[in-house]
């Protein structure tokens, strides 16, 4: 249809075409995982981002949680 050959048709039309989704994917996908990591070493590891929150929220030291969450952010 537009007379061109299969590596131009990808490189140049499908490729940047889905390269927003590809992107905004991986960017939701990598969010997802360290959230469910966090979570899952909260409840059962002993060691780890999650086991810190435990630890220091059941000791009440909040300012090590905060700090142990903006930590995570700067990740």
């Amino acid at each position: 249809m537009l007379n061109l050959d299969q590596k131009t048709m990808l490189m140049k039309v499908i490729l940047p075409g889905t390269m927003p989704s590809i992107v905004t994917g991986a960017t939701i996908g990598l969010a997802m995982s360290f959230i469910l990591l966090t979570g899952a070493e909260m409840i059962g590891a002993t060691s780890g981002l999650g086991w810190y929150v435990r630890y220091f929220s059941e000791f009440a030291d909040y300012p090590r949680v905060i700090v142990v969450l903006f930590s995570r952010l700067l990740w």
